[in-house]
């Protein structure tokens, strides 16, 4: 019992004065050293390494869950801590991952490219064991998700395309037809006031909204709904030909 009190004390002895808690030695203000943190970093990936093997849990060693590294409570636990950082560094407005310094985006570079790399070895590695590529379940079905994550996705791009649809028409003078007065949202859509839409759909691959929205609300829109919309159209069509030779 003393011995395990007087290891307790060297330990928090070195960390106050920055030197490495296995041996000593400078660890350059880090709890290790580089030697001791290489040794330390070797043998974590030896013990995982052999309870992978084994089927256990690479951080516990209980049996992990099918098809993954952790049991379900280390998934739930590292779960639980990388939320609470994440949302503690958002408040912050640093990077959501390390805490670094960020150029207004939710990730630094250094873990954006290691977030990118990551994600490209799980979506292929999940391909290739028929597991879904969003929550890692196996499943027998066609494509990259289970059916229960391709609803989820589906339903999530729903909702979040009919946010930004009522954000423009809104930005254009309110969910009401300019000509008409309906406040159907179902029938009301974007006009270009002078023309051309066509054209610019297929220059912009036909993504009206998150275009006017990243530029920024520009002038030269209206609200109609597709009545309106149609019949002036074919008014501009009809006036089109009557000027011809």
């Amino acid at each position: 019992m003393g011995r395990a009190v007087c290891k307790t004390e060297l330990y928090q002895q070195r960390r106050r004065d920055g030197l490495c808690v296995q041996c000593g030695a400078d660890a350059g203000g880090k709890s290790r050293c580089t030697s001791c943190a290489a040794k330390s970093e070797a043998a974590r990936k030896q013990r995982r390494a052999k309870r992978k093997v084994a089927g256990g849990c690479t951080a516990c060693n209980r049996p992990a869950k099918e098809g993954r590294a952790l049991c379900q409570d280390c998934i739930d636990a590292r779960s639980k801590v990388s939320t609470e950082r994440y949302y503690r560094n958002k408040a912050a407005d640093v990077c959501r991952l390390c805490g670094g310094e960020t150029d207004g985006t939710a990730l630094c570079e250094k873990c954006r490219t290691t977030q990118k790399k990551h994600a490209r070895a799980w979506y292929h590695r999940q391909l290739q064991s028929n597991c879904c590529v969003r929550c890692g379940e196996p499943h027998e079905q066609a494509g990259s998700r289970c059916s229960r994550c391709r609803e989820d996705v589906n339903q999530s791009e729903r909702q979040r395309y009919a946010r930004l649809r009522e954000e423009v028409l809104k930005a254009y003078g309110g969910l009401k037809c300019v000509h008409c007065g309906t406040t159907d949202p179902d029938v009301l859509q974007i006009d270009h006031i002078n023309g051309g839409g066509t054209q610019h759909l297929k220059e912009i691959g036909y993504k009206i909204y998150a275009w006017l929205r990243k530029q920024g609300f520009p002038p030269g829109y209206q609200v109609l709904c597709a009545n309106c919309d149609t019949k002036k159209a074919r008014d501009a069509n009809r006036m089109a030909l009557s000027v011809e030779p």
